[in-house]
């Protein structure tokens, strides 16, 4: 009888396919944290405290709202089309596609 492939998941359960964010050292005891795309705003929250928020900015006699994340552990707020490098830059993480 041929076993079955067992399919990956990510840290909330979910099939690692699509999009899948690698966090290297997020987890002291298993090494690594994989989270699918939709789970990335999930993981943000509960794995490193970050909060949504909204940024406001004036330019040219206009104000401007981002949708933002606000990191407590380094004390920065980064913008959603910042988020990529800032997780990249700040925790090591890697984006693949599977």
């Amino acid at each position: 009888m041929l076993a079955a492939k067992q399919i990956e998941q990510d840290i909330f359960g979910d099939p690692l396919e699509g999009v899948v964010w690698t966090f290297p050292n997020a987890n002291r005891y298993e090494g690594e944290d994989k989270v699918s795309a939709r789970n990335l705003d999930l993981y943000l929250e509960q794995a490193l405290g970050a909060k949504p928020t909204t940024v406001a900015k004036y330019k040219r006699g206009t104000f401007y709202e981002y949708e933002a994340w606000t990191f407590p552990e380094y004390g920065h707020t980064v913008e959603e089309d910042d988020l990529e490098e800032y997780l990249e830059w700040a925790y090591g993480a890697t984006k693949e596609y599977i």
